[in-house]
Order: structure tokens, then C-alpha cells, then sequence
């Protein structure tokens, strides 16, 4: 018997994956550790990049969490 693609993504995982994005990371990264980089800094350039790639990491770090999660399912390119 042939198996359904179930796809990539479950409910689940992009709930998870959107609370991250519209709220995890506005109110934690760019509000709290963007105040507490500036203040370590003293530059808002170094602050700026700083935030910047923490956001990048938290962003891969769900997605790959996620991906991992999923990997019950076949993902095929």
C-alpha cells in the first residue's frame, strides 16, 4: 500500500514555529537583550549585530528543532 505524504509542517510545529517569530523574539531578543547589549557595548552598531545574530541563531535553532522533531516523517527533496 502506497503512503500518504503527510508534508513538512504539522499544525503543531507552525504554531511552535510562529510564537517564536511574532512573539519570542520581539519581546525577549529585541526588547530585553537589545537593551542589555547596548548598555555592554556602548555602540548601538555592535549592539545591532550582536542582536542580529542571536535572532539568526534562535530562528535556525527552532527550525532545525522542529525539522528534528519531524523526523519521523520521510523529507525528501
Amino acid at each position: 500500500m502506497k503512503q500518504k505524504n503527510q508534508g513538512l509542517w504539522t499544525i503543531k510545529s507552525f504554531v511552535i514555529m510562529l510564537v517564536v517569530t511574532f512573539i519570542g523574539v520581539p519581546i525577549l531578543i529585541e526588547g530585553i537583550l537589545q537593551d542589555a547589549l547596548h548598555s555592554l557595548f556602548k555602540n548601538d552598531l555592535y549592539a545591532g549585530t550582536a542582536t542580529g545574530f542571536v535572532m539568526a541563531a534562535v530562528f535556525l535553532s527552532a527550525l532545525y528543532g522542529l525539522m528534528v522533531q519531524a523526523g519521523d516523517r520521510k523529507i525528501g527533496f
